[in-house]
């Protein structure tokens, strides 16, 4: 077996949402660790309010729930093209063909990126 054969058996391919959907996680988490654990607390001294929240990490890892998408991939998709589409509609003023959908995507990304012309 070569090295690359063994390291490709070691690889494990993780699914990270997107920026926004990971930022709301992260909020949630807090949101959570605030409401159930720090205003509920009274805490004389800060060692004891960080002590609070390690304790609530701890109790929360021991106890894991995993996300759980409540939409297909081919919803998202949809969703996605809808927007888009909707978005293409407001800025042309009429019904955009595909092509139209396409090329407004691409002055968009050119107009992000500072590309000019």
């Amino acid at each position: 077996m070569t090295t690359s054969a063994a390291a490709l058996r070691r690889l494990h391919v993780h699914v990270i949402p997107t920026i926004g959907s990971w930022l709301k996680v992260i909020e949630r988490s807090f949101r959570d660790l605030d409401a159930e654990r720090l205003r509920r607390g009274v805490f004389l001294s800060f060692p004891k309010r960080i002590d609070a929240v390690m304790s609530y990490v701890d109790g929360h890892s021991d106890d894991p729930s995993p996300f759980i998408w409540s939409k297909t991939a081919e919803e998202i998709i949809e969703k996605v093209g809808r927007a888009r589409r909707a978005r293409v509609t407001r800025s042309l003023g009429s019904d955009p063909s595909p092509l139209e959908i396409r090329l407004k995507a691409v002055e968009t990304r050119i107009a992000l990126s500072g590309i000019r012309g």
